[in-house]
This record gives structure tokens, sequence and C-alpha cells, in this order.
């Protein structure tokens, strides 16, 4: 807990998440809830970390037989968040399991969002004290290029949205300030579609910070495959002309 604040964290993995442990023994003491959606779980993995965290209540496993989709996933994240938030303030905070986000940064992110009294805080590499560790140039390009083209998009201008880390107030999700139950936006698209709808509506109650994304060498880590493109580009095309 921040300041009265609840701290509840959302990560959202797929198949076999071979780091997903390291991740989730970094977690900080003043997050109280951690929620992690699995998608078509590894059998052997799942029953390990369960074991693992038997006696610890914090810890909270959703699983999904049917993979639908990271933005459905992200989506349960928020429902069982605003379960176990019942009517205390909390910040809810996506993160990723395969080791690219440093959980303690977490604080960065939440402690911003309180003190400024914001809906939505998005992390950035690519801010000073933000960086990141042998990210690859392809990725870089591709990054900036999203970037720019949402900075265009939103009459905004965001060093990063394709940085997964991410804090939002609860309100948002309370008090349904965007339309942010979409059941039909399953996949990538659902993270730009929702950074798109608070940002244009809420631009003053939205801000970048600096964290830093870790690409250790060696690691596949992105479970993202070319054909997730479209998924990713689209709702640049669908948002603006309010398609969704």
């Amino acid at each position: 807990m921040i300041k009265s604040y609840l701290i509840i964290i959302n990560i959202v993995v797929y198949d076999k998440e071979e780091y997903l442990l390291e991740v989730l023994t970094k977690i900080p003491k003043f997050v109280d809830r951690v929620n992690i959606i699995w998608d078509q779980p590894d059998c052997i993995e799942l029953e390990k970390l369960r074991q693992y965290f038997k006696n610890n209540s914090r810890y909270f496993f959703k699983i999904k037989l049917k993979r639908d989709g990271i933005g459905s996933a992200i989506q349960d994240g928020f429902k069982l968040s605003l379960k176990f938030a019942l009517q205390q303030k909390a910040v809810f905070i996506v993160m990723a399991g395969n080791g690219k986000d440093n959980p303690i940064q977490s604080y960065r992110l939440a402690s911003e969002l309180i003190d400024k009294e914001l809906f939505y805080v998005q992390g950035s590499r690519y801010l000073l004290e933000g960086g990141t560790k042998t990210l690859p140039i392809e990725r870089k390009v591709i990054n900036k290029t999203l970037s720019f083209l949402w900075s265009m998009v939103m009459r905004k201008y965001v060093s990063e949205v394709t940085n997964g880390f991410r804090a939002f107030n609860k309100i948002i999700f309370e008090k349904n300030l965007v339309d942010w139950n979409k059941p039909l936006i399953s996949g990538y698209e659902y993270e730009y579609y929702l950074n798109y709808k608070l940002i244009t509506k809420y631009r003053d109650k939205h801000l970048e910070v600096p964290v830093q994304k870790i690409y250790q060498n060696g690691r596949k880590q992105s479970k993202i495959k070319f054909k997730d493109g479209l998924q990713i580009l689209k709702p640049l095309i669908m948002c603006p002309l309010n398609l969704y």
C-alpha cells in the first residue's frame, strides 16, 4: 500500500514462461496483490509455482485453458483487481512476466499517479533515467515509428506506446470513464485502444515516467510474432475513426 492506495499488479502469461518465478520473487512488499492471468499454462510450471506460493495469499492465479489473447487477459486482470479492491482506492499496474520489467519500478509509476492525482501513467524507456539493455535495433526502429504515428493520431507527444509497463487509477474502471470492457478486442490491439481512449479523453491526467526495459542476451523473452503486427497496427486506423 502507498498512501492509503492499494497496489495491485497484473501479470499476463502465455504457455510456458521460464522467468516468471524470478519476476514474482522480486515483487516489492508495498504491493498488496499480484494477479497472474495465465493463458494455456504449462502444467508442470504452473504446479511448481502454485506450490511455491501456496502459503502466500498475495498471489492469485487465474487459469485460462483457452487462449483468448493478451487483451482479454488484461481485462480479466482489471476485473480481478476491482473485486479485490472493493471500496478502497487502488492503483492497477500491468507489467510483463518475462523479466523485461523491473518490479521495483512499479513504485515509480504508482507514486507519480497518486501524488499527481492522475488516471494513467505510462512507463517509457526513452525518457531521461529510463533505458534498456541490448534492445535489438529493429525493435527500436519499430518502437520509435509507432510512437511517432500515435503522437500524430492523438495530437499529444508520447515517447513510447509499445511499453506494457503501465499504471491505472482504479477510478477508470470503477466509474467506467472509458469503455474499457471490450470482449471483442482480445489481442494486442486492446493495449493501444485503451491508451488512445485515455489519452485523448483525459490528456491532462496522463503522464509518462522513465523505466528500464531489460533485454538480456541469449534469453528469448518476447512472444510477439510477425502475424501479431496487424493487431498492433489496426488501432491506428480504427481508433481515430471510432470503429471499435
